[in-house]
């Protein structure tokens, strides 16, 4: 009798041991480990149109890779991709006026609806 209960939770273990690293691992996305490919614009910079934005720069999202955000007067969120974010790290919480390349995105749920849409500025340069 005691053999068999020893010999159930040895078993018992071996299989939560040999299941453990699938079920912890159930439900992660692939996340890539490089920030090539997050953004990726459907026109070359150089056919969108140039705007000037002003507003208060922030940081948005959690890490490894928050977005710099310019949350304009009008209400508009410009989020700057991410080879231009070094030159607003330093304007975190500060009104900022930049010029650059306008691009929208839709975003679109996994069911096809629409979850609005992105504004990113590309090429920025800043004003003040």
């Amino acid at each position: 009798m005691e053999k068999t209960r020893i010999l159930g939770l040895v078993l018992a273990a071996v299989f939560c041991c040999g299941t453990a690293g699938n079920v912890f691992s159930m439900g992660k996305k692939d996340v890539p480990e490089t920030q090539e490919g997050l953004t990726v614009p459907e026109k070359p910079a150089k056919d969108l149109p140039t705007v000037s934005v002003t507003g208060l720069v922030r940081l948005v999202g959690s890490n490894p890779l928050p977005d710099i955000v310019i949350s304009a007067d009008d209400g508009v969120q410009w989020y700057i991709e991410r080879q231009d974010q070094k030159i607003l790290m330093d304007f975190q919480q500060r009104r900022v006026t930049v010029e650059g390349k306008a691009e929208t995105e839709e975003l679109v749920l996994a069911d096809g609806r629409s979850a609005g849409i992105r504004n990113y500025l590309r090429e920025i340069r800043l004003i003040e």
